[in-house]
């Protein structure tokens, strides 16, 4: 399945460290560090390969100890696969194909014989 990772930001300007923690659909657990970039601020890509219902919050290290934020849903829809791309992609090419024949026959009379 192709899968796209999802882009996550979150501004936490007085913690040491930031994390996504979560559950998979199937129950598996994810923990994903943040990097911190300029002005407080952390992102990273989660690996969301699975499809369905994803369980995530984030967990911040500040002075004295952890934070963590109530935990939020997060819906990650199944991909096309690559057959079903080239399938859609060839009925796309068929059907343009079949409408330039059909206004060539109607510029050239073909069609007009055949449906008398």
């Amino acid at each position: 399945m192709d899968t796209r990772p999802v882009a996550v930001g979150v501004r936490a300007p007085r913690a040491s460290s930031v994390t996504i923690v979560g559950t998979s659909p199937g129950g598996e657990n994810l923990r994903v560090p943040l990097s911190r970039t300029a002005g407080g601020r952390y992102s990273a890509s989660l690996p969301l390969a699975t499809p369905g219902t994803w369980t995530l919050a984030v967990e911040a290290s500040v002075a004295g100890g952890n934070a963590m934020t109530e935990s939020f849903p997060l819906s990650v829809a199944a991909g096309a696969t690559t057959p079903e791309i080239a399938l859609m992609v060839l009925l796309a090419l068929l059907s343009i194909t079949a409408g330039i024949a059909l206004i060539a026959a109607t510029q050239t009379g073909c069609l007009r014989q055949l449906l008398v």
